[in-house]
């Protein structure tokens, strides 16, 4: 944590500072937003959402659960309208639709920005420093909500537990009848998830070993033809199958999970989708939930929360994309709620006493 009175130039003065613009961030910014905050969020990639973007996650069965949130029921409606028959385009679709959810709420967004240090003033949050190819710059906000995966911002003194991580990346072919989803494990040992996405068209999702980001990015490649091969000689309707589209980022799991024991404020905020006797149910989200950070005016809302995890992971792969999906941007919703809930407030004052 860095002290204010450091010469750092100021990038910008705000209510609110989002790390991370994936689909927690955006969420959460564009929550708060809406009710009358100003907002920034610093986001180290050159767009939003990435998980629908960059890694391509399954997004089929949106529908099911737009009712349980206000902007999964609006992506559910834009991708629907706008790639109603390919899903190829549904990540460009989510793209665009987020970049408008920051600009028609004059959320100030700070791509290729790195979020790198708290900036305190007497022992509370007084913004973000964040690293820019200008260098480092300070966000100036008594509020800093961290959302990134790698959980940078996270206190020191708060244990982790590291998870076992499973890692995929994606790719899409035309000319691909598929029904419904097959799991082929391949010559090599890998193991790819093929399912439909489109009339004619399917998602392809290769389960990654390497233990670095640059090995798996040359094991993703280098497995795609054995993988395209295997498809054509064992899947009906897919013998003309070709790729014409791969995932820039892996998705998986969060690298490590904090440990429990955070506030026990009862109160509710949202609510997170959790499997149950074959279908889905709302598994309520309170204060206690998310992580008030030892440092009064920073909030944890990340993936590595254990409410997030538990409801999120250990389902089949065909179905854990999605959940996550949405359950990422319920997240994002429910820490805007936690932020604006007691609006009468001073935000640090009520951040410090949940």
């Amino acid at each position: 944590m860095k002290g204010v009175g450091d010469a750092i130039p100021v990038y910008g003065t705000y209510d609110a500072i989002v790390s991370g613009g994936g689909l927690i961030g955006i969420a959460c910014a564009t929550a708060l937003a809406r009710s009358g905050s100003k907002v920034a969020i610093v986001e180290r990639r050159s767009a939003h959402g990435w998980e629908i973007g960059r890694a391509r996650c399954a997004t089929a069965g949106l529908e099911r659960t737009q009712a349980d949130s206000a902007l999964v029921g609006e992506l559910t409606k834009e991708l629907a309208r706008w790639s109603r028959h390919d899903g190829g385009t549904r990540s460009s679709v989510a793209e665009l639709l987020f970049d408008r959810w920051a600009m028609e709420a004059d959320v100030d967004v700070m791509f290729h920005g790195w979020s790198s240090k708290i900036a305190l003033r007497d022992g509370a949050v007084a913004g973000l420093i964040a690293g820019t190819r200008e260098g480092y710059r300070l966000l100036n906000a008594p509020l800093v909500i961290e959302t990134e995966d790698h959980g940078r911002l996270i206190d020191e003194d708060y244990a982790k537990t590291a998870l076992a991580r499973k890692v995929s990346r994606a790719f899409h072919m035309r000319n691909a009848k598929v029904d419904g989803t097959k799991e082929i494990v391949l010559p090599d040992g890998h193991t790819l998830l093929l399912r439909s996405e489109s009339e004619g068209r399917a998602r392809a999702d290769i389960g990654l070993t390497a233990l670095d980001s640059s090995g798996r990015n040359l094991e993703f490649h280098a497995t795609i033809p054995e993988a395209v091969r295997a498809i054509r000689e064992q899947v009906e309707g897919c013998g003309q199958a070709a790729v014409y589209y791969w995932a820039e980022e892996e998705w998986g799991g969060s690298a490590f999970r904090l440990e429990d024991g955070f506030p026990a404020e009862d109160r509710p905020i949202g609510h997170l989708l959790e499997p149950f006797n074959g279908s889905l149910r709302a598994a309520g989200l309170t204060a206690g939930d998310i992580a008030i950070s030892r440092c009064k005016g920073l909030v944890l809302a990340g993936p590595w929360l254990p409410r997030y995890l538990a409801a999120s992971t250990g389902q089949p792969a065909a179905e854990m994309q999605t959940l996550s999906v949405i359950n990422r941007m319920l997240l994002g919703e429910a820490a805007a709620s936690l932020i604006t809930s007691r609006s009468g407030e001073d935000s640090q004052d009520r951040i410090h006493h949940l």
